[in-house]
């Protein structure tokens, strides 16, 4: 009969939660940027070519420079981004790839006077709701861990 031993993490063990942690961490600050407006804090986790199905627009965004324009003909929307709240990650790495799934909450603020939302007759903001599911996959660059896509989805 053969005995089963443990033997603690091996190096690849650590690397890997390492990379998971590295991971989880960027994604974080990239929701804390969209958040707050700090496009820096975002873009330096999303490579210069990486693409992006964005939920609110139809056509796959090629590139960082493609992400600003859209960004910037959002600017003028009637919502803005009040808080993502995400979900516990499944994380797999291999080697210098790795794939997150999640899921978020998404709450939006609404302008006065959009139908359901807010007080009715006062013009007061309210917010509006939203659920997506987001996989990502990522590289790692030059020591950093980097989005060269991501796909969300309004559930």
């Amino acid at each position: 009969m053969t005995s089963l031993s443990t033997h603690g993490p091996t190096p690849q063990d650590s690397r890997t939660a390492a990379a998971k942690a590295a991971i989880w961490d960027a994604l974080l600050e990239i929701y804390q940027g969209a958040v707050t407006g700090s496009r820096e804090l975002s873009n330096r986790h999303i490579a210069v070519d990486a693409t992006l199905w964005d939920v609110d627009e139809p056509q796959l965004i090629n590139g960082l420079a493609e992400l600003e324009l859209t960004r910037d003909r959002r600017g003028s929307a009637d919502s803005s981004l009040v808080s993502i709240s995400p979900e516990p990650p499944v994380i797999d790495v291999w080697g210098t790839t790795a794939v997150v799934r999640h899921y978020a909450d998404v709450t939006l603020a609404t302008a006065p006077g959009t139908p359901g939302t807010g007080t009715p007759g006062t013009g007061t903001p309210g917010t509006e709701s939203m659920r997506i599911r987001n996989t990502s996959v990522w590289r790692e660059i030059a020591g950093r861990w980097v989005v060269v896509h991501n796909h969300e989805e309004a559930i």
